[in-house]
């Protein structure tokens, strides 16, 4: 079980959670401002895997962090990382190659882990689990603003983040408070970034 929980950390680390919304809303639910031929959608995906995934692990392994650091100056470094890479893509990347649902996901990343930053100091909130909260909250927001269209993926997301909470838990990394505040702060950074900007 001990594999597997780590397995599910990896596979389903908040830093990978951006590049795979991108894709899944790039292939399933197609942008309607541009079409894109086969090719020019793999480009866009593989461009934005680069610059949200990969940028941010070259960094951290460049100040020789862990992708899973638990010492605070170690977190604290990733963290501060990832907030100016995605804010960096916010600010570089033309956005007509970015559905709005997902520019408005990549500013409630930023606010969430400077949240997650600031209470840094006193708590331990799970990083896997405020991304989680995060596309919780992103899927709820389109689910109630588009229908039904958005309702197998709230239920595959709710789901997966159940199992990374559990495997976050069995492997030791946090406690229940720590869970819960995490897909808290996802949760209302997300609706609250949502509402402000649709």
């Amino acid at each position: 079980m001990r594999y597997f929980s780590l397995l599910v950390s990896y596979a389903l680390h908040p830093l990978f959670l951006f590049p795979y919304l991108f894709v899944v809303y790039l292939y399933a639910y197609p942008f309607p401002s541009f079409t894109l031929s086969p090719t020019g959608k793999l480009l866009l995906s593989g461009l934005m895997f680069v610059l949200t995934a990969l940028v941010p692990l070259v960094l951290l392994r460049l100040f020789k962090q862990q992708l899973t650091g638990h010492n605070l100056p170690s977190r604290r470094l990733a963290v501060t990382t990832v907030i100016l890479v995605y804010a960096l893509v916010y600010t570089l990347f033309p956005h007509k190659y970015i559905p709005e649902s997902l520019v408005n996901l990549l500013i409630s990343i930023v606010f969430s882990l400077a949240i997650v930053q600031l209470a840094g100091r006193r708590l331990a909130i799970s990083l896997h689990a405020t991304g989680w909260g995060g596309v919780i909250g992103a899927l709820f927001w389109l689910l109630i603003q588009q229908g039904t269209l958005f309702f197998y993926p709230t239920i595959v997301a709710v789901l997966l983040a159940g199992l990374v909470g559990f495997s976050r838990l069995y492997l030791g990394a946090h406690n229940n408070k720590e869970l819960y505040l995490g897909y808290l702060v996802g949760i209302a950074t997300t609706t609250g970034v949502f509402a402000l900007l649709t």
